[in-house]
């Protein structure tokens, strides 16, 4: 029983490597196998003729020709691709560097009304409150033109891959 089930998985090896006999393609010792194997197996002989016929007429039909230039068009659009890619991140970090450039500005802004917030109302005589509200609105800008600055760079890249 164990022979049998070993010859079962032998049977199955060799027949899978039945399409790479049919072109040679095999390792000599290999190759020798499935010969050796053949002898004895009627159907495995049978496939591999059939695939040796298949192997046979393929060699026989012309190799493929590309297009024109199919090479250096795909080459150039590789190329393009990459470079894309890189202007995408450059735009990005530049992106982000001006995004935490804001935020920071922002916080120093907010850092010296608060240290010096009474003596810059004095300054500009207007009140507290007043001085506040102009902060806030400074920071609401801020905000906002970071927004559309991320939207704007956003549309771009977005228009660029749909060309």
């Amino acid at each position: 029983m164990d022979k049998d089930k070993h010859n079962d998985n032998n049977h199955q090896k060799i027949r899978a490597s039945l399409a790479l006999a049919a072109v040679s393609a095999l390792e000599p010792a290999v190759q020798s196998q499935v010969e050796a194997h053949l002898e004895s197996c009627e159907p495995c002989r049978k496939e591999f003729s059939a695939l040796r016929g298949l192997a046979s007429d393929l060699r026989v039909l012309p190799p493929p020709v590309l297009a024109f230039g199919l090479a250096q068009r795909t080459s150039a659009r590789v190329r393009a691709e990459l470079a894309a890619r890189s202007e995408r991140r450059r735009h990005n970090l530049v992106l982000l560097m001006v995004t935490v450039f804001a935020w920071i500005d922002t916080l120093i802004i907010l850092a010296i009304a608060r240290m010096f917030g009474n003596d810059i109302a004095r300054l500009l005589h207007v009140s507290d409150s007043q001085l506040t509200f102009g902060f806030v609105v400074y920071w609401l800008v801020a905000v906002a033109a970071t927004v559309a600055l991320t939207g704007h760079v956003g549309r771009v890249h977005r228009q660029r891959r749909l060309v």
